[in-house]
């Protein structure tokens, strides 16, 4: 963080032994003066080398971490079906990798390191030894010759910093261009030119995407719909299509909420009318209000307390004497998952989106929980609000599937039967099997 203070004030005492040195002899201060830029040029050769190996290196690294960071999050589940050894192998062969990364890239930037350092002694030696010539020569005084000496001793240092300057500028070329990946990303879809929403009725024609196979499906504005995916990759790529966030060309069909398709709709609108929550969720570092109201920063008391009933987060908030000023760790560490999955559910319903999607929002609640916050929904979504609201309830819960208008049931990637939850439950087998517990 200080290179460029140290670089300037480097430069500054360079260029004043160089102005004595052109003092006494023009050729010692020429040398400093032209042999300086030189050896930076010189050593700037090397510098995509390093920026190959630190962008590896950072590479590797942030791989390692991803890793290990998903293994202790996980790390219940994995103690759950005996994979601890096997995830142990991943991270150890991950951790190698980066180990024998970062070795290398140390090896590269010490090497470059002593050739820099070397390099601008061998000039101030020589700086000194041509004075010594030019005294002997009577060129110069040896009083001149003494301040000479002295020079070179003093602009050892500063010419070392001067030559070390490219292989900084690599390494931070190397974490630059990584940043620069994101920055200059294109987006997954192009915005679209409209800006106002005419309904909130939801339109799925022809949705082909992985395994969905030319899925047709209308939900009227107001309605609660429940489906149940016989096969967890159907629900996954429901939900991605819904989310509005695939490239136009990823899937066949259109998405359409209030007729217009979600490609055409303005992304500030897209964002405002459609909230995708997905099954796996994550809350931030901050208070428990900042994380209820991130998708709805204005929203009102009461539209946040309702929020919290409905999602049963109220037990959340009322457990801690700091109530919704109750500090939470990044990804919510410090909360169970199934306080983790009530607040990311009543952050949810404080945005009010007009179209709202929950996969399997209460997995991690006991069956109590669940039936309260099932009423809660509907309640809060459906009973007094106008019949302006669409909600997708992607589950296999009995207590969520009671509250919804109809279900509709995947298999295979295709909508194999459509009904309410008890009629489904009296006459498919197959959906008692999967719902019914």
């Amino acid at each position: 963080a200080d290179i460029v203070p140290r670089a300037a004030a480097a430069l500054t005492a360079a260029v004043a032994s160089a102005v004595a040195l052109v003092w006494i002899d023009l050729w010692l201060g020429l040398a400093v003066l032209i042999g300086t830029p030189v050896i930076l040029g010189l050593l700037q050769l090397a510098a995509p080398l390093i920026t190959s190996r630190a962008t590896g290196q950072q590479a590797s690294i942030a791989r390692a971490s991803a890793m290990a960071t998903d293994l202790v999050s996980g790390l219940r589940p994995l103690r759950g079906i005996g994979g601890e050894k096997t995830a142990s192998a991943r991270y150890r062969t991950v951790s190698r990798q980066a180990l024998a990364s970062t070795i290398g890239t140390a090896k590269a930037t010490g090497i470059y390191t002593g050739v820099a350092a070397t390099v601008s002694a061998l000039l101030a030696v020589g700086v000194a030894g041509f004075a010594g010539y030019f005294a002997l020569q009577g060129r110069i005084t040896v009083g001149e010759l003494i301040t000479v000496v002295g020079l070179a001793q003093f602009i050892i240092e500063p010419l070392g910093l001067l030559a070390s300057i490219p292989g900084y500028f690599a390494v931070a070329r190397a974490s630059s261009d990584r940043l620069a990946l994101v920055l200059d990303a294109e987006p997954l879809r192009g915005a679209g030119s409209q800006t106002e929403l005419e309904g909130t009725d939801l339109t799925l024609d022809g949705v082909e995407y992985k395994s969905l196979k030319g899925i047709d499906l209308h939900l009227p504005a107001g309605e609660l719909l429940g489906v149940v995916a016989y096969q967890p990759q159907d629900a996954d790529a429901l939900v991605a299509v819904l989310s509005g966030q695939l490239a136009q060309d990823a899937y066949r069909g259109v998405v359409r909420v209030g007729g217009i398709s979600l490609s055409d709709m303005d992304l500030r609108l897209a964002r405002r009318t459609v909230l995708v929550e997905p099954h796996i969720t994550d809350l931030f570092s901050g208070s428990l209000a900042s994380n209820v109201t991130a998708g709805a920063g204005d929203a009102a008391a009461l539209d946040i307390q309702s929020a919290l009933a409905a999602s049963a987060a109220a037990d959340v908030v009322d457990a801690h004497p700091d109530g919704l000023d109750l500090e939470v760790t990044d990804r919510g560490a410090s909360l169970s998952g199934g306080q983790r999955q009530r607040v990311a559910l009543a952050r949810a319903l404080v945005a009010q989106a007009p179209v709202m999607v929950l996969h399997d929002p209460t997995t991690a609640v006991d069956a109590v929980t669940e039936a309260s916050i099932a009423e809660g929904i509907a309640e809060l979504r459906h009973e007094g609000a106008g019949g302006i609201h669409t909600t997708v309830l992607i589950t296999s819960s009995p207590a969520l599937l009671a509250v919804t208008d109809r279900v509709i049931v995947l298999n295979d990637g295709v909508i194999a039967s459509i009904g309410t939850h008890s009629e489904l439950s009296r006459g498919d087998a197959n959906y008692r099997g999967a719902v019914l517990r």
